[in-house]
């Protein structure tokens, strides 16, 4: 991409309750997406991960998926 999609309107990660914890989250860059990992101090942080070459997070589909199949939240 000469510009990266950006996902926009999309809700903003959390790790407080099971369904924050087993939910992906979208991050701005479209090639990454955010994800619930435990802290050392025992609670919850997020962690940024990337998709894998070619495909975009979609938050609807908690899944990555190929630039055809993406629509931002």
């Amino acid at each position: 991409w000469t510009v990266r999609p950006m996902n926009v309107n999309c809700p903003v990660p959390s790790c407080v309750t099971q369904q924050d914890l087993n939910t992906l989250w979208a991050a701005p860059d479209a090639t990454q997406f955010v994800r619930c990992r435990p802290a050392p101090t025992g609670y919850w942080m997020t962690e940024q991960k990337t998709c894998a070459p070619g495909t975009l997070f979609q938050f609807s589909r908690q899944a990555c998926v190929t630039a055809t199949d993406w629509s931002s939240c």
